[in-house]
């Protein structure tokens, strides 16, 4: 999951296309259907000529990422982005024809999971400072903490 939002973050942010990646698979069997992880790295490097490793790349997606959620929380003046914006409508969590059922439980779960990941507060859903500063966004820690809407 955490994977999945920063590189949709990324692939948003440098027009790249996605339709035919992830790149992390292949259709070949003598692959073994594996890709390259290191692809979308590569492209950034080889189009900006600034060489990127993965986690890097992945660094500036959880940047990129970590920014929209403060500034979700700045719009909405809002801290409590876990039970105020992380949220499901009810009907997902009602038993369809063939579908399985969502458990209200099992959500709260992969929350904390999510946010651990992505080094949030688990309580409200925000990046810690932290995360923030380690990512060289103080300024946005320093906004936040300002404004009453860090953890």
């Amino acid at each position: 999951a955490k994977l999945s939002l920063l590189y949709l973050e990324l692939h948003n942010s440098m027009t790249i296309c996605n339709y035919t990646l992830p790149g992390w698979a292949s259709p070949r069997k003598d692959r073994n259907y594996r890709g390259d992880a290191e692809m979308d790295a590569k492209i950034y490097s080889a189009v900006t000529g600034e060489t990127v490793t993965r986690k890097q790349l992945e660094d500036m997606g959880l940047r990129i990422f970590s920014l929209f959620r403060a500034l979700n929380a700045l719009y909405m003046n809002e801290k409590d982005q876990r039970n105020k914006h992380d949220l499901l409508p009810e009907w997902s969590f009602h038993p369809k024809s063939g579908a399985s059922t969502l458990d209200h439980a099992d959500l709260e779960v992969a929350k904390d999971m999510l946010y651990e990941e992505l080094g949030w507060d688990k309580a409200t859903g925000m990046p810690t400072r932290a995360t923030l500063e380690r990512l060289g966004m103080k300024a946005v820690a320093d906004t936040l903490a300002m404004r009453g809407l860090l953890p």
